[in-house]
């Protein structure tokens, strides 16, 4: 698994590639209280209700990207009587890394992510999913680099920087997301909602 590489301060990626050496072990979550006083689409099937496509994309995602890819994925979790999941913890591997992947709408979590490899670790402060700190972390425990953003609002304006970015271009398709990488992470979504035993109406 390749190494990954950081931001030292405020700047671009610096003098730090390679600092958390192969990718051992990552680790993300995201929970809200959504549920049952929340949006009644969430409890819907028929509306694709459930934690794992509004809540559980964003830890999946995050781990999909940093890996590449997983070689299995396995999934345990709980539903509620309408028969969509309220919350799920999943595990994903690539080779010889584990991702631990866990969302629920019955309550907040604490929506950080790490990723740990052979040399250190990368922190990323909650919400892991917007703007927010980052830091790397030796082995020993020494802070070797931090990244601080300009701001943790307004986390969409980076996806809309990008569409402008494909619409001026004449582009249809990212590089940076493309469309087989998002087929690839549905796919792992609908394996999820499998083993959960997650039916949608039409399925």
């Amino acid at each position: 698994m390749e190494s990954v590489s950081s931001s030292h301060g405020c700047g671009p990626a610096g003098g730090h590639r390679g600092a958390v050496g192969e990718i051992v072990s990552i680790q993300a979550d995201y929970g809200e209280l959504l549920y049952p006083n929340g949006l009644p689409r969430l409890a819907d099937p028929a509306l694709a209700g459930g934690a794992l496509l509004d809540l559980g994309i964003y830890p999946v995602s995050f781990a999909h990207l940093v890996l590449g890819g997983f070689d299995n994925v396995t999934a345990v979790g709980t539903l509620i009587e309408t028969g969509v999941d309220s919350s799920e913890t999943i595990t994903a591997v690539r080779g010889t890394a584990l991702a631990t992947l866990s969302s629920t709408m019955l309550g907040w979590t604490p929506g950080r992510a790490s990723i740990t490899g052979t040399r250190g670790r990368i922190d990323i402060d909650s919400w892991f999913y917007r703007p927010s700190t980052v830091r790397l972390v030796s082995n020993t425990g020494i802070e070797l680099a931090f990244y601080d953003p300009p701001t943790r609002h307004h986390g969409l304006a980076y996806e809309a920087a990008e569409f402008a970015r494909l619409l001026t271009g004449g582009k249809q398709e990212s590089e940076l997301l493309p469309l087989t990488e998002t087929v690839r992470i549905m796919q792992v979504l609908d394996e999820v909602r499998a083993q959960l035993g997650v039916r949608f109406p039409g399925e």
